[in-house]
Order: structure tokens, then C-alpha cells, then sequence
């Protein structure tokens, strides 16, 4: 028979080679200490020391009110399935302020950013509001690469400018970020005023940028010095407006621009809603060939689409421009549809199943080289097909709906079958798209009481209203205290034992959170009681008493 001594090693051997578990924890600016344990009733001051504490699987919650706080770093990475997530708590307002109002004094250091994500890997921020940086925001990749990292459901405000400054600044080499569902809005002027970019991205690899809006920026989305190696970078289902000199620029390769709306963007001159780009001296450095603009709805501004060449770099080569409409255009110079307006090379664009069209601006729709056409009759170095010069019904464009109204020019009149244009239902940060809704309730289980925590089981929703679900949280009633995780069962810690809770859980998919199961029974936290093995001393060590 086994000894109590040698059963007690082995027990010790189990639980040192076990891996620890995903812990939660929480940030409050106005009440915490950082000497706290982090726990809900407990929690640290500064998101900093959370962002160094955490490690591969953590979650923090940021509570409501304001950090101000800067150059925050992350000191470890995640990993494949299991994140570095530092979010905002549900229902409350997580307020991250960097303070700068001006580029001056100059400290060194440029830019000086809220959040700076330099190295570490498979990081994500999620529903919280970032503002006031020197340059930008959010810095991913300053000088080491990250990869796996997500801006998700946050709100970006009042970067101070400053060269190249934009709000979130992507750097050479970063590789799988996704920036999604975001609101970008506003900037502080001062130097290098005339340089704020919602989103700017130099030389990446793989990208996302979707379902966010962008307002009252100078520059939407820039893209900048890419290389020729296919990566995937998308745009798509963006809501771009008010914005003075361009919606997008896109100095890339292989780019997809799709189902963006952009309203009175290059409203100061005449850029273009969307310019495909390439800076003179910059040709080995910058590739702009093999995009694709597919199912963009441009309204109003100086100029809708210019796909452009610099006086010595090929630029916009081999680009495919459809299903596109361009509406109400003012800018007599590059119109709806501008082509190679600085040489007369052959670009190799195709242009098919547009609908362009302006009562602002009379006359010709397109400027080629140096001469005006009507959109059905490019000259022949443009392969040109099924484009529409006639005008639009939107159904409510004084009230921002620019979906077509029944019976309008370019309904059901694309290359794919589909109403040229964006897909309007699916723009935008909370747009329900291709008809997505919130997940249903999951269903309550049975819950199981331990030591200052609880554990809740739970059946997933029947439906999870068409977006893949992200995640579960369980919420204890009294004390709101959270638990959250990928799959049943969830355990929320923190709990005072003697105490009875109830429990209730939601489902997060990318339109937001399901409402609330059923209230669980109640479970009443205990302390471990030691129990099984009772050890003696006999003779020389321990043996097991109960035989």
C-alpha cells in the first residue's frame, strides 16, 4: 500500500506540472493599488502593471472612468488560442488618456503613443476608449515585429499630429492584425498639421481593416511602402466621412478595397474618395499593382476614384475597378473616374459595371491621360464594359442610407448579380451584415460552489444569429463579479465564501452581446476542508492512519 508520504509527492509532482489557469483580472484608475491581487474587489490602479502582469490566456477589465496614462507596453506574448486581451467592462466607459495636447516639448521620444505594441504577439484591445497620444494612438510594430494582434470595438480620439501621425500607426512587418468595428474620429493640429490619418500602415504583411468608421480626419486610410509579396489586405465594409484630402490611399499590392461607404471624403481637393498611388523616388520601395476596387459606394467630394503614376514609377498597374458607384462628385478636374493623370502609359486597368454619375459637375464622367471621356466610352488602352452614366435613387441619401431604391439605375446590375455599389446593411461598426444579429441566450446548468469561486455550466444558444460566437461571460448576482471564457463551464473567482450567488450568462458575437440566460441556483462558495489522507508520525516518516 502506497504511503501517505509518497501519495502526498506525487500530488505535489501533478500540481506543479500543471499549467495554470487563464486568470481575470480587473484595472480601476480612481480606487485600485496596484499592490491589490488584481481580483474584482481588489484591483490594480494602472492598466500598465496589468499589461505586465498579464501572461498567454489573461483577460483585464478596465472599469469606468479615466486612466491617464502612456506608452503602455505589453510585457509578454500570447499565444494561438489564448490571448492577451485588456478590454473595457461591460456597460462602463474605460477612458485611456494620454493627456497631449501639442507636439511640444519634444521629449525624445516620437511618437508617444497611448498603447505601444512593440514585440509581443496575439495581443487584442477591445471596447475601450483611447485618446490624446503625441503622433498616434496605437503603435504596433515600432521596431520589432508583432503578429496576431486585434483592435476590436474601440474608440480612438484626438491624436496629437505630427509626421506620418494617424491615430492607429501599423510599422514595417507586422503580420496578422485585424483592426475592426472601430470608431476613429478627430484630431489635434499642430505640427505637421496637415498629416492625421485615421488609420496609416507601412509595409505590412497580412491586414484586416473592417467595419469601422473613420470622421473628421484629414487622411482616411493611408497604406504605404509595401512590398511585392502577396500578403491579403483587405478593407472592406468601412464607413469613411467627413474627411478633407482623401478617403483611402493605398500605395500596395494585391489590395482588396470592397463595400466601403465613404461620404464627402476629398472635400478640400482633388485626391480621390479612393487614389491607388505611387510616390516619385520612392519606385523600389512602393508596389502598386493587381488591386482590386469592387463594391464601393462613393458620395460627394472632390474626385471618386484616380488610379495614378508618378513621373517616374509605374504606379496603379493592372487594376480592376467594378461594381462600383460614384455619385454627386463637385471637382471638375479628375471627376468620377480618373486614370494615369500624370503620364500617358498604358496602366492596364479594367474598368466594368460601374454607375458614375454627378448633377453637381455636367459633361464627361472620366479623365484619362489628359482628356475627358464619358464612362461608356474609354479609349481603348482601358478595358471598359457595362458601365452606367445615369443617375442613382438611394433611399434616403439627406438621411445617409445610400442604398438603392427600388427601380434605381445599377439595382441588381453587377458583374455578380447584386446591386452595384456597397452592401449598405453590412457597413459600418454595429451594421447587422448579410443579416447578422446577436447570438440567442445560452441556456443556464447546473453550477458547482468551491473556494471563493463558483463554476457555471451552460448550453450554448440554438442560434448564434449568424457571426461566429467569441465568447461567453457569467455574471454573479449579488456582486456583478465576472467570469468569461470560450466554452462551458466558466468560473468566476473573487467570491466571499459563505455567501450565495446566482448566476447568469451571455453570448458575444461580432454584433455585440446576446441577452442574459436564466438565473442559475444558488451557489454558496466554502473553504477547502482537508479530508482523506490524515498523516502521524510512526517510527522514522508518515504513514497512512486510515487503512
Amino acid at each position: 500500500m502506497i504511503s501517505a508520504w509518497r501519495a502526498l509527492v506525487v500530488l505535489a509532482c501533478l500540481a506543479w506540472a500543471a499549467p495554470a489557469a487563464a486568470a481575470t483580472y480587473y484595472v480601476n484608475c480612481s480606487t485600485g493599488n496596484n499592490g491589490n491581487s488584481g481580483a474584482i474587489g481588489a484591483p490594480w490602479l494602472t492598466v500598465q502593471h496589468a499589461t505586465t502582469t498579464m501572461v498567454a490566456g489573461d483577460t483585464t477589465y478596465v472599469r469606468g472612468g479615466t486612466c491617464t496614462e502612456n506608452f503602455i507596453t505589453f510585457a509578454n506574448s500570447g499565444t494561438a488560442g489564448n490571448v492577451i486581451t485588456l478590454r473595457g467592462y461591460p456597460g462602463e466607459t474605460a477612458i485611456i488618456d494620454a493627456g497631449f495636447t501639442t507636439s511640444s516639448p519634444d521629449t525624445g521620444i516620437t511618437p508617444e503613443p497611448v498603447f505601444d505594441i512593440d514585440g509581443p504577439d496575439h495581443i487584442t484591445l477591445a471596447y475601450l476608449t483611447i485618446r490624446r497620444g503625441r503622433t498616434t494612438n496605437i503603435f504596433i510594430s515600432d521596431d520589432v515585429q508583432s503578429t496576431d494582434i486585434t483592435i476590436d470595438h474601440c474608440t480612438l480620439e484626438d491624436f496629437v499630429t505630427g509626421d506620418n501621425a494617424a491615430s492607429i500607426y501599423v510599422n514595417s512587418t507586422a503580420d496578422n492584425i485585424v483592426i475592426s468595428h472601430n470608431l476613429i474620429d478627430g484630431y489635434i493640429p499642430d505640427a505637421r498639421s496637415n498629416v492625421a490619418s485615421g488609420i496609416i500602415v507601412f509595409s505590412p504583411q497580412d491586414i484586416t481593416i473592417e467595419h469601422n468608421e473613420i470622421a473628421n480626419v484629414i487622411q482616411g486610410i493611408s497604406q504605404k511602402y509595401s512590398a511585392t509579396t502577396n500578403y491579403t489586405q483587405l478593407v472592406r465594409y468601412n464607413y469613411l466621412h467627413d474627411i478633407t484630402d482623401f478617403g483611402m490611399l493605398w500605395s500596395g499590392h494585391d489590395g482588396i478595397i470592397s463595400h466601403n461607404l465613404l461620404y464627402e471624403t476629398s472635400t478640400a481637393g482633388a485626391f480621390g474618395a479612393i487614389l491607388i498611388f505611387q510616390e516619385a523616388g520612392s519606385c523600389s520601395a512602393l508596389a502598386s499593382d493587381d488591386n482590386q476596387i469592387l463594391h464601393n459606394t462613393i458620395y460627394g467630394g472632390a474626385a471618386g476614384i484616380v488610379l495614378s503614376q508618378s513621373a517616374l514609377c509605374d504606379g496603379a498597374i493592372n487594376t480592376l475597378v467594378r461594381d462600383n458607384i460614384v455619385a454627386q462628385y463637385d471637382g471638375t478636374e479628375y471627376r468620377g473616374l480618373a486614370i494615369s493623370p500624370y503620364r500617358t502609359d498604358d496602366l492596364n486597368s479594367t474598368v466594368t459595371y460601374n454607375l458614375v454619375h454627378s448633377t453637381i459637375v455636367t459633361g464627361t464622367d472620366a479623365f484619362v491621360n489628359t482628356t475627358y471621356y464619358e464612362l461608356a466610352s474609354l479609349p481603348g488602352t482601358v478595358t471598359h464594359s457595362n458601365n452606367i452614366n445615369s443617375a442613382p435613387t438611394f433611399v434616403n441619401a439627406a438621411g445617409l442610407d445610400f442604398t438603392l431604391a427600388a427601380g434605381s439605375a445599377g439595382e441588381n446590375a453587377a458583374s455578380d448579380g447584386a446591386d452595384m455599389g456597397a452592401d449598405i446593411a453590412c457597413v459600418g461598426i454595429d451594421a447587422p451584415c448579410g443579416g447578422a444579429t446577436v447570438p440567442d441566450a445560452p441556456t443556464i446548468g447546473a453550477v458547482t460552489p468551491g473556494n471563493g469561486q463558483c463554476t457555471v455550466a451552460f448550453t450554448p444558444p440554438a442560434s448564434d444569429g449568424g457571426a461566429a460566437i467569441t465568447g461567453y461571460t457569467a455574471t454573479s448576482t449579488p456582486g456583478s463579479f465576472t467570469g468569461t471564457g470560450s466554452a462551458s463551464p466558466i468560473t468566476v473567482t473573487g467570491l466571499s465564501n459563505g455567501t450565495g450567488y446566482t448566476f447568469t450568462v451571455y453570448a458575444t458575437n461580432s454584433q455585440g452581446n446576446s441577452s442574459n440566460s436564466s438565473a442559475s441556483n444558488t451557489c454558496t462558495p466554502t473553504a477547502a476542508t482537508p479530508g482523506g489522507v490524515r498523516l502521524r508520525l510512526r517510527g522514522g516518516g508518515p504513514e497512512d492512519e486510515d487503512r
